[in-house]
């Protein structure tokens, strides 16, 4: 990892002790919201990293994986998976963490890095966030989801034309592949109509909302 990616990961770490935390939840913030918008899709997906297993289920898992790395402390699978159960604990320091240190035994590792965006964007640093994301788009390690965390993070930061421009993006993609993720997309689009809406383009948003509810294939 390279020295201005860890200074600003280190930054994340020194808020993250004193930042208040959230009950867990998705690490996407899965649709942005605005009281204007018409109507909701017709399905709520939301992204998640890894399976939100029941309470009693995660402790154990926690549990066991603490003794296997005792064992096998090199491990970094046992590490990532640590930290997504933390980060569905709501323990978003202890998550941060451990990715944060995966990252700097592997600063191509995508699903560390991912980790540290949502914990920043969780915490509310949404421009730090997004600094840590553009980088990791930028190195071509960036997946959909990361970039619909970017735009979120766009967004949060007041910076909506930026998040229309990622969210089309990641929209026009998705849509080209041969086998489309329809959750990514209707993230995408539903952010979209959020993003028109914050723009004050409300035919935008409706035409994009239109897209969710899949009653028009057009693209506006």
């Amino acid at each position: 990892m390279n020295r201005a990616l860890q200074l600003l990961v280190l930054a994340l770490l020194t808020g993250l002790a004193c930042a208040p935390l959230r009950a867990a939840e998705s690490p996407v913030p899965w649709r942005l919201s605005d009281p204007r918008l018409t109507a909701a899709p017709k399905t709520a997906r939301p992204l998640r990293a890894t399976p939100n297993v029941a309470e009693r289920e995660r402790e154990a898992r926690v549990t066991e994986i603490t003794r296997l790395l005792r064992e096998r402390p090199d491990d970094l699978t046992l590490r990532k998976e640590l930290a997504a159960l933390r980060l569905q604990d709501g323990r978003d320091d202890e998550a941060a963490r451990i990715w944060y240190e995966v990252a700097r035994i592997d600063g191509t590792d995508r699903e560390a890095l991912s980790g540290l965006a949502s914990c920043m964007l969780r915490a509310g640093s949404h421009d730090a966030a997004a600094r840590l994301l553009e980088e990791m788009r930028e190195r071509g390690i960036a997946g959909p989801s990361d970039r619909l965390n970017l735009a979120y993070g766009y967004f949060a930061g007041g910076r909506f034309e930026p998040a229309g421009v990622t969210l089309r993006a990641v929209e026009e993609e998705e849509r080209a592949k041969a086998e489309p993720d329809e959750t990514i997309l209707e993230n995408a689009r539903y952010n979209l109509a959020v993003v028109a809406y914050s723009l004050d383009r409300p035919e935008e948003a409706e035409a994009w909302l239109e897209k969710v509810r899949g009653e028009d294939e057009s693209t506006p």
